[in-house]
């Protein structure tokens, strides 16, 4: 997923995983911020979602 397509108040999902931990955008995306809450309100940073594909940066989430 490209970052110009999250949306604040969307609940996100590591890409391709059927069971696991979900995410909700609480505010604007950025790498080097805590912009991600998982459900049990444990803050993450944008970066842990990087991922580079064909040498561009995407992030390795999909929408839940």
């Amino acid at each position: 997923m490209l970052r110009e397509n999250l949306r604040v108040g969307t609940t996100y999902k590591i890409y391709g995983v059927k069971t696991g931990n979900t995410f909700v955008l609480f505010c604007d995306y950025h790498p080097g911020s805590e912009c991600f809450r998982r459900q049990d309100g444990q803050l993450h940073f944008g970066r842990e979602f990087i991922e580079f594909e064909n040498g561009e940066c995407v992030l390795d989430i999909e929408e839940a």
